[in-house]
């Protein structure tokens, strides 16, 4: 019987964790927007953890991005890359290849990795879809717009 004891101190602490994440909002870091002007990269922290949760973090802020940053609307094809982590220097070496770097940033930190991201967002506005890719490409799921 002791050697169960830590069990439910540990039920207990990532059932606080997991409430505590599900509660702390998304915070947008920066947004860049790519030479072609319907490519976006933004910076997030606490971005959801589950598929479904970024799919719905999406669909109940995208109106707020389109407005507050400009992002387009279904009007026209566009993507957007969303990333976690903090920014890092390039290095000189060829280790920068993991970087993805912003030239839009005039400080030193403007590079973050490229393995850290939770959600690729592509809309084709011929085929009326939206493509969510998420955790750099592992998964992938199309949503037809219901107008069609």
């Amino acid at each position: 019987m002791t050697r169960y004891k830590w069990i439910i101190p540990f039920i207990i602490a990532a059932m606080v964790f997991f409430t505590w994440r599900l509660l702390v909002p998304v915070e947008i870091i920066d947004v860049h927007r790519m030479s072609s002007q319907d490519s976006f990269d933004l910076v997030v922290k606490n971005f959801p953890l589950t598929d479904q949760g970024k799919m719905d973090w999406w669909e109940e802020n995208k109106k707020i991005l389109q407005d507050k940053y400009n992002i387009p609307d279904e009007q026209s094809d566009y993507s957007i890359g969303f990333w976690v982590g903090d920014y890092k220097v390039e290095p000189d070496t060829d280790q920068g290849s993991d970087l993805l770097c912003f030239d839009d940033m005039p400080t030193p930190k403007k590079c973050i990795e490229k393995d850290n991201q939770p959600l690729q967002i592509w809309y084709q506005k011929k085929q009326r879809e939206t493509i969510f890719l998420f955790d750099n490409w592992k998964r992938t799921y199309v949503k037809k717009d219901a107008t069609q």
